[in-house]
């Protein structure tokens, strides 16, 4: 999750940054880019063939005038699942990743673009061909316009659960869940309102929701 003080341009770490990293690991719920061990993880990655640009100012160390600097990377990711589908709702895409963990966990994010000095993650909708397990746990990163998952998530009766990555309190979501042509739809700004509840006043922090879909969550 980005984290920016809303009183500056600069990323801040706080302690909302080691407790939702925390999170996540207990709950094996990290995404397919990762640190040391990530390749031992025993999942085939797939990297998308389309790269997407980004660019930023940066003061040089001998000039008065920014430089711009331009990286690319893949438009998405996937470890242990089929690269997700990304519908952008504006001119550019944002980034996406997708991650099925062998205890059952299902991790999906979308992340920000960068050009011409604005940092921003374009609205998509996003779709994962997988049905996720019941009662396993699902991780959203970041802010998307609805997600959308294979298989209906409130069969048999279950009811689906959200509440802030870091903690917090459970929010009965089944009611707002859409089941189409064999898709349930999680709409994107209860999920982005859920995943911030936990984040300081003075502090923007892109969304991050832990989700179940079982009887009797607490």
């Amino acid at each position: 999750m980005q984290m920016v003080n809303k009183d500056s341009n600069a990323y801040t770490v706080s302690r909302r940054d080691f407790l939702a990293s925390a999170a996540c690991g207990m709950a094996g719920l990290a995404l397919p880019c990762g640190g040391r061990g990530a390749t031992d993880l025993p999942l085939a990655g797939t990297v998308s063939s389309l790269n997407y640009w980004c660019t930023w100012a940066m003061q040089g160390m001998t000039r008065r005038l920014p430089e711009w600097h331009r990286q690319v990377a893949p438009a998405v990711l996937s470890r242990g699942v089929a690269l997700p589908k990304v519908k952008p709702l504006e001119a550019e895409p944002p980034f996406a990743a997708a991650m099925l963990h062998p205890n059952g966990a299902l991790a999906v994010g979308v992340f920000p673009r960068v050009k011409g000095g604005r940092w921003w993650t374009p609205k998509a909708e996003v779709s994962v061909d997988v049905a996720p397990r019941p009662g396993s746990p699902i991780g959203v990163f970041g802010e998307m316009s609805a997600l959308k998952v294979k298989g209906d998530l409130k069969a048999g009766g279950a009811r689906v659960f959200a509440r802030d990555l870091v903690g917090g309190v459970w929010h009965d979501i089944t009611a707002a869940l859409a089941y189409v042509d064999g898709e349930t739809i999680l709409p994107g700004d209860i999920l982005a309102k859920i995943g911030r509840e936990a984040a300081p006043a003075d502090i923007y922090s892109s969304p991050g929701t832990l989700i179940f879909n079982k009887n009797g969550v607490k």
